[in-house]
């Protein structure tokens, strides 16, 4: 692949990537999580494609340095554009779980509230099922110093 063809697909999956979040970021908005599955499962493979299409670009730096001007200034305006778009879906995500902990939040004032005096039990107010536990937390930390802790 030359070098045009090799940025042109890396701004087309920065241009992909981008609607695809944009597309998460509404359905975050409307709340409409029955869909929210798909929508991420392309947002994964999309990244993972611009993932390596950028680390091909960076073990390759005379790609860029091949390019005339035009197209090095629209990469520049692409990769922008892409920057903004990853910004505005990461405040989407935080927007959303913000509201989906006060629902869920005001659900749980609810149900105390019709189960607490009265003692009245329902089959609805059971502890909510769990996902299995597949995955692991760890901490990460990009220039940043935790402070206050000590081991």
């Amino acid at each position: 692949m030359d070098a045009l063809e090799q940025v042109t697909v890396f701004m087309t999956l920065m241009r992909q990537l981008a609607l695809v979040m944009d597309e998460e970021r509404r359905h975050l908005n409307d709340l409409r999580l029955d869909t929210l599955a798909d929508i991420q499962a392309d947002k994964a493979a999309l990244s993972e494609a611009y993932e390596i299409e950028i680390r091909r670009l960076r073990d390759r730096p005379e790609v860029l340095s091949s390019l005339g001007q035009p197209v090095r200034a629209e990469l520049h305006a692409t990769m922008q554009a892409f920057q903004r778009a990853l910004t505005a879906n990461i405040d989407g995500l935080i927007d959303a779980r913000d509201r989906i902990v006060e629902a869920r939040a005001a659900i749980d004032t609810s149900l105390h509230r019709a189960v607490g005096p009265a003692g009245i039990e329902t089959r609805s107010l059971r502890a909510p099922a769990r996902a299995p536990d597949d995955g692991k937390v760890i901490t990460v930390a990009f220039g940043q110093r935790r402070q206050g802790f000590s081991a």
